[in-house]
């Protein structure tokens, strides 16, 4: 099966526009979309689709009829739609890619690099230049993420996205793809992610980033020595969590502070301990790893981590 999401729209500036003088004191050309550009997120084939052919295209808003591409007096390109009476940018932070079948020209509006956020230790980035994706998974995501810090998009979301839905997370073709069904689980070299509830998940060896989706709910978690990062991505998903001696100190940090966390978020800061837990948290986050760890064991901090 196919899963096609939109990165694009179809215009032709050989067709007559509408004339958009609400936008700005300069009048703007907009053109109509009779079409869009979807990628498979699988395959990474390009399909153009007429508007009235788009059902199965993974888009954001699908009535398209009142979005239209705006040409200024400068030749700048922007998505616009029509909100009572007046014209107005159809989403901001995004990259867009306009194909003219006027002219055969293409470009570019917005950002050249957008993102499909598949979990939080998987991204597939889609170069709007080359039409070319690629994954990035484990802790590069998160470098990846520090590169946009400073920019806001949609829902939190840092990383510039596309005008087809980017978080795929609920996305059933592109998960049953992507899973291993022999052990269950989402594996990209050393990153592993775990997305369905088991009785007992036993770590592979070799996993140096594992995450545990909202999904997942699990009795016992036995990770492995060489194991480096563990995202949980809602409260506290296991009952039981068995760690080796020989695991990083920055693994053990990680696991307080979620565990600690999850306990915050279950009770509410107003609970005296959550409260001493909290601030418990505060300093521990802003020390490095090593001091954070011997922080953790300082004999006032006993009951909290008990």
């Amino acid at each position: 099966m196919k899963c096609l999401s939109a990165f694009g729209v179809i215009i032709d500036t050989t067709k007559p526009s509408i004339l958009g003088q609400k936008i700005s004191n300069s009048p703007i050309n907009l053109y109509e979309i009779i079409g869009i550009k979807a990628i498979d997120l699988i395959t990474g084939d390009i399909e153009e689709r007429s508007y009235d052919d788009i059902s199965d295209i993974r888009i954001r808003n699908r009535d398209i009829s009142n979005m239209y591409i705006g040409i200024d007096t400068n030749g700048g390109y922007d998505l616009y739609v029509e909100e009572l009476d007046w014209w107005v940018c159809a989403y901001d932070n995004i990259g867009l890619l306009v194909y003219d079948v006027g002219t055969g020209n293409s470009l570019i509006v917005g950002k050249e690099l957008v993102f499909y956020k598949v979990f939080e230790t998987l991204i597939i980035g889609l170069n709007l230049s080359t039409c070319k994706l690629r994954y990035t998974h484990g802790e590069d995501t998160f470098y990846l993420r520090e590169e946009y810090d400073d920019d806001y998009y949609d829902d939190g979301e840092t990383l510039p996205t596309p005008i087809g839905i980017w978080d795929m997370q609920e996305d059933t073709v592109l998960l049953d793809h992507l899973t291993d069904k022999t052990l269950n689980a989402i594996i990209f070299d050393k990153t592993v992610i775990f997305n369905e509830s088991k009785d007992t998940f036993i770590v592979p060896s070799k996993c140096k980033c594992l995450e545990l989706s909202y999904r997942v709910v699990v009795d016992k978690l036995i990770l492995n020595k060489d194991l480096c990062h563990i995202e949980v991505c809602d409260g506290l998903p296991f009952k039981t969590v068995y760690i080796s001696k020989e695991s990083s100190i920055g693994l053990v940090c990680s696991l307080i502070y979620d565990l600690s966390s999850a306990y915050i978020s279950k009770v509410g800061v107003n609970d005296d301990i959550a409260y001493d837990c909290n601030c418990f948290l505060d300093t521990m986050v802003r020390m490095p790893v090593e001091e954070a760890y011997a922080y953790c064991y300082l004999p006032e901090n006993k009951d909290i981590l008990e």
